[in-house]
């Protein structure tokens, strides 16, 4: 493996590091081999002090369902978010929804003269519980606003969801609704932090909209909470790193990137050999692991050490104003016969084993909804009697009991 990195005046430091590597260093060039393949980012550690400008759009619902302390909270938690979070320089957007879609606060800049947080702090003492929930309506039009804007280079941008989750108006369906989050995006990467109020907060609606963009699904039922949901989202906000984070894949004429497991987007053109998948932003000292289908074909001769696959990274460093490129290649030699003693990777393993848990936990619930939980139970069951079983079996961190 071996890595480079090209930029336009290149940084002080390295903000995000690249490997790759291959479950096996050496395969007879005689078969045709599948392997697994693994692309790991880290992003390096960021302080307060240096983060990026952010535009914040926050949704907020005032129907009927929130009436009570679930409206009271969430406007503690929005009045906490500009006394607390927000600082000079940064823009403010509100849009309120019931049944009908209003913007109380345009796109605000926050100033030292403190005009642009009172603007702020009357729209949200002016939102008041109303009619039904067009839930749908009220995002759409917060990705309209922040669409809306022309956002410097730099700039974090993300949509607060602020609601309960009970829709009853507009698009009502989870996997609809993430289908017009999609479509409204018009190819940007926002994400949208949703905030479920209430013990009653529909889960499956929230952590929809928020898986669809990349982000997190919080649940607050008190005030207590307030601080620790927020200390977890903007902390996460203002440690942005790098922004725009697009990881292209090229394969040489001795392997084929077959697949890239995960929920990214992602684009295959045969014709340049390459596969390209969007990763949206990086924060302060995140962790990304991209699993790799690789398939090496047989070989007339055995050949040295060479190159199968090529990583390149592109994305705007968040602290320095600047686009950057790094690359990474994945290397690996065709003797006559595939050595026996390999040491085993224990990282891919470790990846595979998730991958083997995840899809056992969508089968067994593919199965329990369609009546025989017992077969669903028993998909499970067997997933982990096979984790078990490999080298990292155990390891920290992998779920081995049913969820």
């Amino acid at each position: 493996m071996s890595e480079t990195f090209e930029m336009v005046n290149p940084p002080d430091e390295i903000r995000v590091s690249m490997k790759m590597e291959a479950q096996k260093t050496q395969l007879g060039a005689a078969e045709m081999h599948g392997l697994k393949g693994l692309v790991s980012l880290t992003a390096s550690q960021v302080d307060e002090d240096g983060r990026a400008p952010m535009e914040i759009v926050l949704v907020a619902d005032r129907s009927g369902s929130m009436a009570g302390d679930k409206i009271r909270i969430m406007r503690n938690m929005m009045h906490f978010l500009v006394k607390r979070a927000l600082r000079t320089g940064d823009k403010l957007a509100i849009v309120a929804f019931d049944d009908r879609v209003t913007v109380p606060l345009r796109m605000t800049t926050i100033d030292a003269e403190d005009k642009g947080a009172a603007k702020a702090r009357e729209a949200i003492n002016g939102i008041h519980v109303g009619g039904t929930t067009n839930l749908s309506g009220g995002l759409l039009r917060g990705i309209d606003e922040l669409n809306a804007t022309q956002c410097p280079a730099g700039t974090t941008r993300a949509i607060l969801l602020f609601t309960d989750g009970v829709a009853n108006g507009g698009i009502q369906e989870p996997p609809a609704v993430a289908e017009a989050i999609t479509a409204a995006m018009r190819g940007r990467r926002t994400k949208v932090f949703t905030f479920g109020f209430g013990n009653d907060a529909e889960e499956e609606m929230l952590k929809t909209i928020a898986e669809t963009t990349q982000a997190q699904y919080y649940h607050v039922a008190s005030d207590e909470r307030i601080a620790h949901a927020f200390g977890n989202c903007i902390g996460g906000l203002v440690s942005v790193v790098a922004q725009n984070v697009t990881l292209t894949l090229t394969h040489g004429a001795h392997a084929t990137v077959a697949k890239v497991h995960g929920s990214y987007p992602t684009t295959v053109d045969p014709a340049t050999h390459t596969t390209v998948v969007e990763l949206g932003d990086l924060y302060g000292e995140e962790k990304k692991n991209l699993l790799l289908d690789l398939t090496l074909p047989p070989l007339e001769t055995p050949v040295g050490s060479e190159d199968v696959v090529k990583a390149s990274l592109t994305y705007f460093d968040a602290r320095e104003n600047r686009s950057v490129t790094r690359t990474t290649t994945l290397r690996i030699a065709r003797p006559a016969e595939t050595p026996i003693d390999q040491k085993v990777n224990v990282e891919i393993d470790e990846q595979i084993n998730r991958l083997r848990l995840a899809d056992a936990m969508q089968e067994a619930t593919r199965v329990g909804d369609a009546g025989d939980v017992a077969q669903g139970q028993k998909v499970v069951q067997d997933a982990v009697a096979a984790v078990l079983l490999t080298p990292s079996g155990g390891a920290d961190g992998l779920p081995l009991t049913p969820l």
